[in-house]
């Protein structure tokens, strides 16, 4: 599958479809420095520095069914750490870039596609807004990326096709621990068995975590912290322990400086989720190419015609009734069809129907959730069983009084 990654950066969800099978096509930021870093990452992609919505033309790609269009728009003034900082218009602004991403996409014909942001209320509201408004192409979930194999906490909301955030919710969870992510990368032991943030608790200890678990979210302000047990700083993470924790693979091109690099790590999205969503992506795709013949509904199970009273045989036998033809199936009844519209698409329910993970897998995130439309196909199918089986009643009753009328003539 091919990607377009928009607001790319130093192309962390490129790492992940790349992970996925992928090849990142076309990588578009504004930012010409993070946007060499991409490029030379993906060397089979082409970086265009543009702002979307801006005067720089993109040369957009073809819709096609290996497609894929993922975007990141900027959720600074969005996110909780600016939280009553950021003015009304800067938010405005930014819901609107929230808003323009799907828009594009839309508009364009892009059959899968992807965005990720922030998980505040403001971001879920306006698109939940746009799921209830587009059910059939928008769908959306809140999710953790520790969930998904980053060696860190990140909520984060992913939109995407209706099939393919039913894919996301229903993959098994997959934990990985700061000890774990330092052994898979041929890493030496971290040099300390707890970390802290930069924040406090209400009694003023750091907030600290073990090695053995995830760690906290690694953001583009402040590093986190190597500490002892009893929360004595050891020394700043570097960029690329800070790197590994976001689950960047190994090889994988960083800014040069702590605070540059810092920043381009912490804005980036972790490389495993975005592999989780392409992998998603791609089997919703196949799905959806896969050749298939149509189901009918299934027949109900034709009633026996009632048995005979026993006579006494006549000179000449009685004449037996015809057996009356079977009317005509749905396929062949334009007007039956008519009368009943056809089911809505599953794809159109997933949206505002909430899901149930499948036995032994956790359920991940929320979602636009809504009512009754998922029940519409199956009323509608067994109303079409119950019209052709009264008719069938109806025809054989009919037979069943034309024979006894001809045996009371005889």
């Amino acid at each position: 599958m091919r990607l377009v990654d928009c607001y790319c950066g130093i192309g962390g969800w490129s790492a992940g479809a790349i992970a996925a099978g992928c090849t990142p096509i076309l990588g578009i930021d504004c930012d010409e420095r993070p946007l060499r870093l991409w490029r030379t990452n993906c060397p089979a992609g082409r970086a265009a520095c543009a702002t979307l919505g801006g005067d720089e033309p993109v040369d957009w790609p073809e819709p096609a069914p290996d497609l894929h269009v993922h975007l990141s728009p900027p959720c600074t003034d969005l996110s909780k750490a600016r939280a009553g900082g950021a003015s009304a218009a800067s938010v405005s602004a930014a819901l609107e870039g929230v808003r323009g991403a799907v828009r594009l996409v839309l508009d364009k014909g892009y059959a899968s596609w992807s965005l990720e942001n922030v998980a505040t209320p403001t971001v879920v509201a306006c698109v939940g807004e746009l799921a209830r408004q587009h059910p059939a192409r928008v769908a959306y979930v809140v999710l953790d990326a520790a969930d998904y194999g980053v060696p860190s906490n990140r909520v984060r909301l992913i939109a995407s096709t209706p099939a393919v955030v039913r894919a996301l919710k229903e993959l098994p969870v997959e934990r990985v621990s700061v000890a774990e992510a330092f052994a898979a990368a041929g890493l030496p032991p971290p040099p300390a068995q707890f970390l802290k943030s930069n924040t406090s608790n209400r009694d003023g200890t750091p907030c600290m975590r073990s090695v053995q678990g995830p760690a906290f979210t690694v953001t583009a302000s402040h590093p986190l912290i190597w500490c002892t047990r009893e929360g004595a700083t050891v020394r700043c993470l570097t960029v690329g322990e800070s790197a590994l924790l976001m689950g960047f693979p190994a090889g994988w091109g960083l800014p040069l400086g702590s605070r540059v690099g810092l920043r381009a790590v912490g804005n980036a999205v972790p490389p495993p989720l975005a592999k989780a969503v392409m992998a998603c992506a791609a089997k919703a795709t196949a799905a959806a190419e896969a050749p298939h013949e149509p189901s009918e509904p299934e027949e109900l199970e034709e009633p026996s015609p009632p048995a005979e009273a026993p006579h006494e045989p006549s000179e000449a036998p009685s004449p037996t009734p015809e057996e009356p033809s079977p009317p005509a199936s749905p396929a062949h009844a334009p007007h039956e069809a008519a009368e009943e519209p056809e089911a809505t698409a599953e794809s159109a329910e997933l949206a505002q129907v909430p899901h149930e993970a499948p036995r032994g897998k956790r359920a991940r995130g929320g979602g636009e959730e809504g009512g009754g439309e998922a029940l519409a196909p199956l009323v509608l199918a067994l109303r079409r069983k119950l019209r052709k089986l009264a008719r069938r009643v109806e025809a054989l009753e009919g037979a069943q009084a034309e024979a006894e009328a001809a045996h009371e003539r005889a």
